[in-house]
């Protein structure tokens, strides 16, 4: 979802697993993917899961879990999830 999020924005959901024709799947999931599997269905089921997890929880997970595998020394900790910004050469 986060792949197709960075590139595929403006198509319609349908057309969800077309996105994914030319990514090598396989190797990034570690398993054979069929891709008529990757379907808005599947994204829906996907996001409503998410919703009931709870945004911020899983956010918040994600970033301590980081801090702690890359050893990162914090003084405090501010998760402003309502804008998205990338800093560097693309």
């Amino acid at each position: 979802m986060i792949l197709n999020g960075w590139g595929f924005v403006s198509r319609t959901l349908y057309m969800y697993s077309e996105y994914f024709e030319d990514k090598p799947i396989d190797h990034l999931l570690g398993m054979l993917v069929i891709l008529e599997q990757i379907d808005d269905n599947v994204l829906g089921r996907t996001l409503d899961k998410l919703f009931e997890m709870g945004m911020t929880e899983l956010f918040t997970k994600i970033a301590l879990h980081t801090i702690k595998v890359l050893g990162i020394q914090v003084k405090s900790l501010h998760l402003d999830a309502t804008s998205f910004h990338v800093d560097g050469n693309l």
